[in-house]
């Protein structure tokens, strides 16, 4: 339980009632509704330095004034704080280095550091996505996690850091160049995919960019595929619009005409570059 801090008024007031009118401690205690140990501490301190009525009636501030107390050591200081925010902003490998190796340079707790990014205030983007696919699959049974193959790609560009890349950031400071990283357009690109399960590693591929003539066969082979697929697609279309139509009063309008699109299953390859479906049934 916090201890009651009394201010100089009432601890002179205390005083005055008890070495001046000479009244107990305990009527004045009762009086003003304060712990009598309470009245006879301040007494005792008033004494300790150097008040006296009898020499000089007149209470100084020091005489009643609360003793400073040493309490627990600041942990991050001025010096610490300003190291540290000195280090994020000092340039883009800074911007991006972790609360843990932050704390490891200032030679502080983590803790500490997130408390003291958080007052300034320094922000970093939550992974939100895997969070919540966590907490919807808390419940799965160790069987059940042991039937899932998890797979991930990752897109590698030569000299480059691909994706978002986290940083340390005030709201002020958006457009510094610390902040920000370039891209640059023409690298060599491509494209790893892996998987694995519980207890096992599952394969792996690297993707290589698509040239042109790799492009015109798949071209081909789709038109060959379609070709099938579009008279399938066909027949069950007009199979069905023959019994859409049987009224006996007549549609007005043109007559519908059968189109063969990716709706009705027609293949087609969409996007520029990267790995489509077709790339991925080539593979696996």
């Amino acid at each position: 339980m916090a201890r009651e801090e009394y201010s100089v008024e009432i601890r002179a007031q205390i005083v005055a009632l008890v070495m001046i009118a000479k009244m107990k401690p305990q009527d004045v205690a009762i009086l003003l509704n304060i712990p009598q140990v309470t009245v006879y501490n301040i007494i005792k301190r008033a004494k300790e330095y150097g008040y006296d009525p009898t020499v000089n009636p007149r209470i100084e501030h020091e005489h009643v004034a609360s003793k400073e107390r040493s309490g627990r050591p600041k942990v991050v200081t001025e010096a610490i704080e300003s190291s540290i925010i000195a280090s994020i902003t000092k340039d883009r490998a800074g911007r991006e280095k972790s609360a843990e190796y932050l704390a490891y340079e200032a030679g502080i707790s983590e803790s500490s550091v997130l408390r003291l990014l958080k007052l300034n205030p320094f922000s970093k983007c939550k992974p939100t996505a895997r969070l919540a696919f966590a907490l919807e699959h808390q419940h799965w049974t160790l069987e059940e996690i042991k039937n899932i193959i998890w797979t991930d790609e990752t897109s590698v560009v030569l000299g480059h850091r691909r994706g978002s890349n986290r940083v340390w950031r005030r709201t002020f400071e958006c457009y510094d160049f610390t902040v920000i990283r370039r891209r640059y357009k023409g690298s060599t690109e491509f494209m790893f995919w892996g998987c694995f399960l519980y207890d096992a590693k599952g394969p792996c591929h690297i993707y290589q960019a698509e040239n042109a003539a790799a492009a015109k066969i798949a071209e081909k082979e789709l038109e060959i595929i379609n070709r099938q697929r579009e008279k399938q697609a066909q027949d069950e279309w007009e199979l069905n619009n023959a019994f859409a139509r049987l009224q006996l009063r007549p549609r007005p309008g043109r007559k519908p005409t059968f189109k063969f699109t990716a709706k009705n299953g027609k293949l087609v390859r969409k996007g520029k570059g990267g790995i489509d479906w077709y790339r991925y049934q080539k593979v696996w």
